[in-house]
């Protein structure tokens, strides 16, 4: 048991940028327009300063983010970490960077707004510096299995005594450059999607608990045998039994291990959002409106699996 439980969350997707179009969108189960995120203006919604280089997922990230503070007033202060999940950070503007870098004079002489976005951690401190969050910053880079790593780290951090709290989430962009590299993996994984968004993991108390967070699982393998194998083994160490479970959200090889359990799939709504995956997962299964455990399962192209188990209560 981590005595941590999620008590709040906010994220963009492609039904829109406020997280009220997306529980609209998973609770009437339709799809949305398109798999982007819609009227995202980054000018418009962040102002002029230190947006004229900002990419799309640097600007979701800022945008969530803000929208969890000012919903939950007096959580930017010294103790609580902001915890991003990503997949290498965003594929555009490090595109940009290479190409300046070949086409210009010399090398060097690339656009230097650019660098601050380029790099992995690029959204994370852009969050930090903008809405003043002074505590420990982290980047996870794990692609689909980001989310729920970066859950992970952060529930240590939490327990650890580095911080009271966390925002714990994850950013993805669509955009060609992305789209050209997911293009390079032998399977694909269906059409691609972007989003963004944080979830607030605290110790219960001061809010009402969306979800307990009872434990985590990985491993690095074949995902078909591996997955399951990895929830076994997490509900076994938690003394949950299979038919118990009530809630799940994983690939269909760990969904038919609970056949009573109600099926979450966000991604067949909003594509393939990468890095945001597991973040509309854990939002779709907060928002089912079951009780009991709950098992959500995120696997990325490299075979790399994670689990977590949750309490609704």
């Amino acid at each position: 048991m981590t005595g941590l439980a999620l008590t709040a969350h906010a994220a963009a997707s492609a039904f829109g940028l406020r997280t009220a179009t997306l529980l609209t969108g998973l609770r009437e189960g339709r799809p949305p327009a398109g798999f982007a995120v819609p009227d995202l203006d980054i000018q418009g919604e962040l102002g002029l300063k230190g947006t004229a280089s900002m990419d799309r997922a640097a600007a979701l990230a800022v945008l969530t983010v803000g929208e969890l503070l000012a919903a939950h007033p007096g959580l930017a202060e010294e103790d609580t970490a902001l915890v991003l999940g990503t997949t290498s950070g965003s594929a555009h503007t490090q595109a940009n960077v290479v190409r300046g870098s070949l086409t210009r004079r010399r090398p060097y002489f690339i656009e230097p707004s650019l660098v601050p976005f380029a790099l992995m951690n690029g959204p994370a401190s852009i969050c930090a510096i903008r809405h003043g969050l002074r505590g420990p910053n982290a980047t996870v880079a794990g692609g689909r299995a980001a989310v729920l790593t970066a859950l992970r780290y952060a529930s240590r951090l939490v327990q650890g005594g580095q911080c009271a709290r966390a925002l714990v989430g994850g950013t993805e962009e669509l955009t060609p450059e992305r789209a050209w590299l997911e293009g390079q993996y032998p399977v694909a994984a269906g059409p691609l999607g972007e989003g963004a968004g944080v979830l607030l993991l605290e110790p219960p108390g001061q809010r009402p608990v969306l979800a307990e967070v009872l434990g985590f699982g990985s491993v690095v393998g074949g995902v078909r045998d591996a997955a399951a194998d990895c929830v076994r083994r997490l509900l076994a160490r938690h003394r949950v039994d299979p038919a118990e479970v009530a809630v799940v959200s994983a690939p269909a090889v760990v969904s038919g291990l609970f056949p009573s359990a109600a099926a979450v799939d966000p991604a067949a709504l909003l594509g393939d959002t990468g890095a945001a995956a597991g973040l509309f997962q854990l939002i779709g299964v907060l928002t089912a409106g079951r009780t009991g455990p709950a098992v959500v399962v995120s696997a990325d192209q490299d075979h790399s699996v994670v689990a977590a188990l949750l309490r609704l209560p």
